[in-house]
């Protein structure tokens, strides 16, 4: 009898780390060992997408991750944001679906949790050719009174080469307008410390007037770098609420919607030309 005391209480030990500790999980993998190029070299051009892909379920109500992998890969896109992704949950198999995505794809990922309970979570994560780096995971100011999904902020830092790199700022943001102001300010201010090169993008549930409007209020040199692509709602999208932010650093080549049933959402292509004076 006692002994099967002692195995509960270690049971219920090993479940409670598990849901304080996931509540700001954060994964990281280098499982993919692409060669870094030299200082001076490495991509100048990089392409990338930021899709939301609503757990891998399509317009069928299915839910099909080689469907999803068949997606991006199409797109050729070197970086990927995901939002909407399971980790471990029951209603998508148990799956660490970031993983699953990267072993496809043949790429890094980061995985950071915006919800956590005893079983799983639910977040962003970012798929990438190069190494992945100094990577965080930041939980959103949230209204006590709103009663909405927490958000997160996932960051990493990509090594283009050895002396290059740049940041990536991926998000989810509220449904909630006045929280969602705030969670724009509080990303403001982040990036306001930044001093490498930069790219913010995910779903912001808005158009990008909105961001700006807030960002501007704190005198930012963020800009919109993809305007007027609706990528939401799936088959008819009105939105543009996928979008990318950076600076002057950065000079948009290509963009636009790519056309798929894989999600509630359109894959959002940006082709991006860094200023060869960035240094990491």
């Amino acid at each position: 009898m006692k002994k099967i005391f002692f195995v509960i209480i270690i049971i219920s030990f090993l479940l409670g780390f598990s849901y304080f500790s996931r509540y700001k999980l954060l994964l990281v993998s280098n499982s993919y060992n692409y060669r870094v190029e030299e200082p001076g070299g490495g991509a100048e051009e990089i392409e990338l997408l930021t899709y939301n892909i609503q757990r891998g379920i399509g317009l069928d109500g299915k839910l099909d991750l080689e469907r999803t992998a068949t997606v991006i890969k199409e797109s050729g896109a070197d970086i990927i944001g995901l939002n909407e992704v399971d980790f471990r949950t029951t209603r998508s198999g148990l799956i660490n679906q970031a993983k699953y995505l990267a072993e496809a794809l043949e790429m890094n990922y980061a995985y950071g949790a915006s919800i956590s309970n005893y079983i799983g979570s639910y977040g962003n994560a970012l798929l990438s050719r190069y190494p992945i780096v100094d990577v965080e995971n930041f939980i959103l100011p949230a209204l006590e009174a709103s009663g909405g999904e927490k958000r997160s902020l996932l960051k990493a830092r990509l090594e283009l080469s050895r002396d290059k790199s740049i940041i990536i700022l991926l998000t989810h943001l509220s449904l909630n307008r006045e929280e969602r102001r705030e969670q724009i300010r509080w990303i403001n201010q982040y990036l306001a410390e930044l001093r490498e090169p930069f790219i913010l993008m995910g779903d912001f549930n808005t158009e990008a007037q909105e961001v700006l409007k807030y960002i501007q209020e704190e005198n930012s040199t963020l800009v919109s770098l993809v305007d007027g692509v609706k990528t939401y709602p799936v088959p008819v999208p009105i939105k543009g609420i996928d979008l990318y932010f950076s600076d002057e650093r950065v000079r948009v080549l290509e963009a636009g919607a790519l056309e798929s049933p894989a999600s509630d959402h359109l894959p959002l292509y940006l082709k991006i030309k860094l200023s060869a004076e960035n240094k990491a």
